[in-house]
């Protein structure tokens, strides 16, 4: 990125900085903080090499045979400049204390939120530059999405701008499944700058509204893309997210196909917007210095690439309540290996091998008066202990669990949700994971479509 001055560069970022704010300061995001080992980035020249590598993941789209690959460098100066935005107000909040705090507030919600003119100009001149490359409409809209336009006396929400261009990102490019998916984002997801969150009013109620549109979304999206898992996973959980839990059972069914149909794909990726790649098979930090000279998208890295972990807990325990043993036991089975598959997506999330034992109790109660099943149940039960203890243990050897006395599924469960992109765990825990589903299928007679080859769990 070259900027045309130094004093017009400055005076960009100075007129972004100048109105920083957020809504809701305390809404500072944690799960994805330094340390997790959490984000990376792949743009311009890297994107480039990334995507002719043979080591390039299988994305059904041939990317040579798309007239553009990365959004035109006026995008790339638009997100940079946002970026810097980003790092002074955080050393601004971080500085402040008492009424000085209120004033950075008040700075945040004007600027960080408000959309700034220089920058959407940017974007505006990327569009211009290049009308028909749809991954500046689709970069475009994401940077939209969160903001608002400033007015006197108020503001208006930039959120319909953000649906016209992915609108028309969708229009040139209508094969290109992750636009689907962003359309689907723009619509459900929080309004996130940076690490600030600006929440609105009845937004659960507003999505669930949206839902119908929002299912299609994930219909076309899994159109152009049938062999990718996570299309169904990432459906399933936001169905489930926001229907009024009183609604479930109208629901029940429609996850339950989400989750078989994903649990027999071949690939399982999660979708970034552009400009990385649409698969990564990883992803590196992506922390703000202030010595940055051109984007590093950390918003992109922040926002996409990870399951709403409690959506994921909640859902495997509501659906296994809902089920009933033995007469249900292939669809507990299926429930079971979404637990597991989860953590298969690429690159890696979170792993839910603690779910297990959840699922366990449940059934287990279902059983209190069959004495005989109980009896098979617990046995099994005693092998999935085993398997944490030596998970635990592995993991302790290694330091990642610290106290003696957590060499259990606590102590799993401790690691698994400590955070995100945690890749030094993904082999111990997934390994056993996939060989405790074994062991229950062999003795239960039910069906876990897992790797033949153990060295792919």
């Amino acid at each position: 990125m070259r900027p045309k001055t130094t004093h017009t560069l400055l005076r960009a970022i100075l007129a972004l900085v100048a109105m920083l704010a957020v809504f809701a300061l305390p809404g500072c995001k944690g799960k994805e903080q330094a340390g997790t080992g959490k984000k990376g980035l792949a743009s311009g020249r890297g994107l480039e090499e990334s995507l002719n590598s043979d080591k390039a993941p299988d994305y059904p789209v041939l990317w040579d045979t798309r007239p553009y690959k990365n959004i035109h460098k006026s995008a790339q100066q638009a997100w940079f400049l946002t970026e810097t935005a980003y790092f002074v107000v955080q050393d601004k909040w971080r500085s402040a204390t008492g009424e000085q705090r209120k004033a950075v507030e008040q700075e945040i919600d004007r600027n960080v939120f408000g959309v700034n003119d220089e920058v959407k100009q940017l974007f505006e001149d990327a569009i211009k530059a290049e009308p028909d490359n749809a991954l500046n409409y689709a970069s475009y809209a994401m940077w939209l999405k969160p903001r608002k336009y400033i007015k006197e006396g108020g503001f208006v929400n930039a959120y319909p701008d953000a649906l016209k261009n992915i609108d028309k990102a969708i229009e040139l490019w209508p094969d290109e499944s992750r636009f689907y998916l962003q359309k689907a984002w723009i619509i459900y997801a929080p309004n996130y700058c940076g690490d600030w969150l600006r929440a609105g009013v009845d937004d659960k109620l507003a999505v669930n509204a949206a839902l119908p549109d929002i299912e299609q979304l994930f219909a076309t999206a899994e159109k152009y893309d049938p062999n990718n898992a996570y299309i169904n996973y990432h459906h399933a959980l936001t169905l489930y997210r926001f229907t009024d839990p009183a609604q479930f059972d109208s629901i029940k069914d429609a996850l339950l196909r989400e989750l078989r149909a994903g649990n027999q794909k071949s690939r399982n990726f999660f979708f970034f917007p552009p400009p990385l790649l649409p698969y990564s098979q990883s992803a590196r930090v992506a922390v703000l210095w202030g010595t940055e000279t051109e984007a590093i998208f950390y918003d992109h890295w922040h926002q996409f690439g990870e399951y709403p972990v409690s959506a994921v807990r909640s859902l495997v325990d509501t659906m296994t309540t809902s089920l009933q043993w033995p007469e249900q036991k292939q669809e507990i089975a299926e429930v079971m290996y979404f637990a597991y598959a989860v953590g298969r997506t690429e690159p890696f999330d979170s792993s839910y091998f603690h779910m297990q034992q959840r699922v366990m109790d449940i059934i287990m109660e279902q059983q209190k008066d069959n004495a005989e099943e109980r009896r098979k149940l617990a046995e099994e039960a005693r092998y999935l202990f085993a398997q944490y203890r030596d998970t635990a243990q592995e993991l302790y050897d290694r330091k990642l669990i610290t106290d003696v006395k957590r060499l259990d599924v606590s102590g799993v469960e401790d690691v698994e949700r400590s955070g995100s992109r945690k890749n030094n765990i993904k082999d111990i825990v997934q390994r056993r994971h996939a060989g405790y589903l074994k062991h229950f299928a062999e003795t239960f007679d039910v069906q876990f479509p897992l790797p033949e080859s153990p060295e792919e769990w």
